[in-house]
This record gives C-alpha cells, sequence and structure tokens, in this order.
C-alpha cells in the first residue's frame, strides 16, 4: 500500500466544511526566542544545505539529533510551558480575529486542545512521546491520543 501526503515549505491555510484553518509548524513565533531564528535562518540557507549534502547521512543524521536534543523543550520547566502557551493563546485570538476557526501547530511538544474566544488552538504535542493527533470530524478539530487498541 501507499500513502499519499503533501508536504508544505510555509504556513497553510485552508477551508473544510465551512471551517478555516491556520497551520504552521509553529517555529519563530516566540518573539523572544532569537536563538533558534538564527539557527532557522542558517540551517534553511542555501550554503547550509549545500554543505550538508556532502555529508554522509549517517552523520548528518547525528548532528540533526544532537543540535534537536539541545534545544529548549527537551529541558523546559513548567513556567517555559507556560510562556510558550500564553504568547501561542495570543497568537490564536489574532488568527480567530482574522476569521480562522483554529490555529494548528506543531513545534512546541506540548498537547494543547484549548478554546480561545470563538475559535481554538491545537497545539500537536509531540507524536513519539504523547501519541496525539489532530482529528477533524467534519464539524470541529480536536485532539486525541492513539492507543494500540485502536483500529
Amino acid at each position: 500500500e501507499h500513502l499519499t501526503t503533501q508536504t508544505y515549505e510555509n504556513d497553510v491555510t485552508l477551508e473544510l466544511n465551512g471551517k478555516k484553518f491556520y497551520i504552521s509548524h509553529g517555529d519563530g513565533y516566540l518573539s523572544w526566542d532569537h536563538g533558534y531564528r538564527l539557527l532557522k535562518r542558517i540551517i534553511h540557507s542555501r550554503l547550509f544545505i549545500w554543505a550538508y549534502r556532502w555529508i554522509h547521512p549517517n552523520i548528518g543524521f547525528k548532528i540533526a539529533g544532537w543540535i534537536s536534543k539541545r534545544g529548549k523543550h527537551y529541558n523546559h520547566s513548567d513556567e517555559y510551558n507556560q510562556r510558550v502557551l500564553d504568547e501561542m493563546t495570543e497568537l490564536a485570538r489574532e488568527k480567530v480575529r482574522q476569521g480562522f476557526d483554529y490555529l494548528v501547530l506543531g513545534h512546541y511538544h506540548q498537547a494543547i486542545d484549548q478554546s480561545v474566544e470563538n475559535g481554538k488552538l491545537i497545539i500537536l504535542g509531540d507524536w513519539l512521546t504523547f501519541f496525539t493527533y489532530g482529528y477533524f470530524d467534519g464539524t470541529d478539530l480536536t485532539l486525541k491520543k492513539w492507543s494500540e487498541n485502536e483500529t
């Protein structure tokens, strides 16, 4: 069997069953996360991508894993999580005021399903840790948790 997927480099807006979605990886939105923004600019640069292609995949994978494990999401405090949630809630308010029903984000490794005014903020969490995913039933988007008993 084959699974067909579509990938996007940037944020995506779409409408399903009359509901408007703003979907983003989520990185780069925190006003105070200047280090991450710099890292993102570097790793997306043509020079970095060109140089990275010359590295053996096993070495490149180890480098990427090392960089990832140094990120704050591995050692975050409750205060850090709340700071992220507060800022993403404000972003969700902005998107709802722009006419979106849902703001869907990844990146922050928190599983959040929160009403914001007349819309909703969904932060998908971390599939490898929480087994969470977004589910749109045609009427509402909710955060669900996969279990082995589901088919």
